[in-house]
């Protein structure tokens, strides 16, 4: 479903913050990264994805 709406907009700035924001409401928290990341463009967007992730370890 993230990746749905992440299709709807046009920048990876904002399909990150989409993605960041939904995060925290993830049930499958180990795939996250790979099936929301290949929505997002740029591997800056990526990488910043991915250490958002980690930073996020409960």
């Amino acid at each position: 479903q993230v990746v749905q709406l992440m299709k709807l907009i046009s920048f990876d700035g904002a399909k990150l913050e989409v993605a960041k924001m939904a995060y925290p409401y993830t049930c499958d928290r180990g795939s996250y990264a790979s099936i929301v990341g290949d929505a997002l463009s740029f591997s800056d967007a990526k990488s910043e994805l991915n250490e958002y992730i980690r930073s996020q370890c409960w």
